[in-house]
C-alpha cells in the first residue's frame, strides 16, 4: 500500500487547504457532533415558537398575530424536518449547507417578525441579534459559513431598523451597532479559534494513529497493522473465494553491510529498498516491515503464478539496484498462496519455511 503525505496546512478561513483532508475532517467532526446538533436545532425551534405566548399579549392586530404564528410554526416544523433528516445523512458537506440555509431561514423569519411588530424596541431587538450571533457560532459548521450568517443578520438588522422603529434616537441606533459589532467580533474570533484548534487536534490524532500503525524508519505498515490487514484479507477471501498471496523476504548477508559500512548505511539501504518496492507494487498491495531486515507483502486478487511473476520482478529490481556506499545487494523470498484450510498462522509459517529454504539453497531466489 502506498502512503501519501497529506497536507495539514490551515488557511485563514480556518479550514485545511487540502480539500480531501478538509472533507475527511468534516465527515468525522460533523459525525461526532450530530448527537449534539440535532437536539440543539430542535430546542431552538421550540424556544422560537414559545415566544408566540408574549406575542399574544403584545400584538393587537389579529392579522399580524396570525402571520407571526405561521412564521414561528413554520420554523418549528423546519427544525423537526432537520432533526429527522440529519439522523440518516452522511454527507458532511450537505450537512453544512443545510445548517447554513437553516440559519439564513431563522434570520429571515426574525426580520419578518421584527418588521411586523407594532412598536419594536430597537435595543431589545439588537439584544436578540446578539443572541442569534452567539447561537450561530455555537452550532458546529464551517467557520466561513458561521461568519457569513452572523454578518448577514447584523447588516440586515441595522439596515432595516430605521424604517421600522419610530422615534429612534441616533444615540440608541449607533449604540446598538457598536454592541452588535463587539459581539460579532468576539464571537467571530472565538469561533475561528475553535475551528482552528479542532483541526489542529484532528492533525495530532491522525499523527498518533499513523505512528501506531507504521514503521518509524520506513513509513510503511508495522507488524501489528499488517496482522490486522491479513486477517481482513483472509475473511474477504473466504467470503468471496478470491485468491491472494503472502510474500516474506529479507536481505542476504545484511550483517556484513552493517559491520562494513555501519548501521546508518544499513538504514539507508533499507529505506532505499522500501522506496523501490513501494513504487513498484499496486495501490491495493499491503507492504509492511516485519522486523529487522524482514519485510512482508500481501498481494490481493493474485494467484500463485501471478504472485511469482510479481515477486520475481521485485527481486530483479533489487538485484539491479546500486546503493550509495553499499554497492549491490540481494534478497531472498518465500511465497505462499492462500489455501482454504489456511489461517494467518499457517500461511505465515509456510511462507517463512520457504524463505528459510531460499536462504539454505543459495540466497537471491524465490521459493514457493
Amino acid at each position: 500500500m502506498k502512503h501519501e503525505d497529506k497536507d495539514y496546512s490551515i488557511s485563514f478561513l480556518a479550514e485545511f487547504t487540502d480539500r480531501n483532508t478538509e472533507r475527511e475532517f468534516m465527515d468525522q467532526y460533523m459525525g461526532l457532533n450530530m448527537k449534539y446538533i440535532r437536539p440543539v436545532i430542535l430546542l431552538l425551534g421550540l424556544l422560537y415558537w414559545i415566544f408566540i405566548i408574549p406575542d399574544w399579549f403584545i400584538i393587537k392586530d389579529r392579522y399580524v398575530f396570525d402571520a407571526i404564528f405561521i412564521n414561528r410554526t413554520a420554523f418549528l416544523l423546519s427544525t423537526v424536518v432537520l432533526f429527522v433528516v440529519f439522523k440518516k445523512m452522511r454527507s458532511s458537506r450537505l450537512m453544512a449547507v443545510l445548517l447554513t440555509f437553516f440559519e439564513i431561514l431563522a434570520i429571515l423569519l426574525f426580520l419578518f417578525i421584527y418588521a411586523h411588530y407594532e412598536s419594536p424596541n430597537y435595543l431589545i431587538q439588537a439584544f436578540s441579534v446578539m443572541i442569534i450571533i452567539l447561537g450561530i457560532t455555537q452550532v458546529p459548521n464551517k467557520w466561513v459559513n458561521m461568519l457569513a450568517a452572523c454578518i448577514a443578520v447584523s447588516v440586515s438588522f441595522v439596515a432595516v431598523s430605521p424604517r421600522y422603529v419610530e422615534n429612534m434616537r441616533s444615540s440608541e441606533y449607533y449604540a446598538g451597532i457598536v454592541f452588535i459589532l463587539l459581539v460579532l467580533v468576539i464571537a467571530g474570533m472565538a469561533s475561528f479559534k475553535s475551528s482552528y484548534y479542532n483541526r489542529k487536534q484532528y492533525f495530532y490524532r491522525e499523527e498518533l494513529l499513523l505512528l501506531s500503525k507504521t514503521d518509524p524508519l520506513t513509513g510503511i505498515y508495522n507488524r501489528a497493522k499488517f496482522n490486522e490487514e491479513l486477517e481482513n484479507l483472509i475473511n474477504v477471501s473466504r467470503r468471496y473465494g478470491t485468491p491472494f498471496s503472502f510474500v516474506i523476504f529479507d536481505f542476504d548477508n545484511f550483517k556484513d553491510i552493517n559491520d562494513t559500512y555501519g548501521h546508518l548505511t544499513g538504514d539507508e539501504v533499507i529505506k532505499d529498498t522500501v522506496d523501490l518496492i513501494r513504487d513498484s507494487i499496486r495501490n491495493t498491495d499491503v507492504f509492511a516491515r516485519w522486523g529487522g531486515e524482514e519485510f512482508v507483502l500481501l498481494l490481493p486478487n493474485t494467484d500463485r503464478e501471478q504472485s511469482l511473476e510479481m515477486t520475481n520482478r521485485l527481486k530483479e529490481l533489487i538485484t539491479e539496484k546500486t546503493f550509495v556506499n553499499a554497492g549491490g545487494i540481494t534478497c531472498s523470498f518465500g511465497l505462499a498462496a492462500f489455501e482454504e484450510s489456511d489461517n494467518a498462522d499457517t500461511l505465515m509459517r509456510r511462507a517463512d519455511r520457504f524463505l528459510y529454504t531460499a536462504k539454505r539453497e543459495g540466497k537471491n531466489r524465490i521459493v514457493c
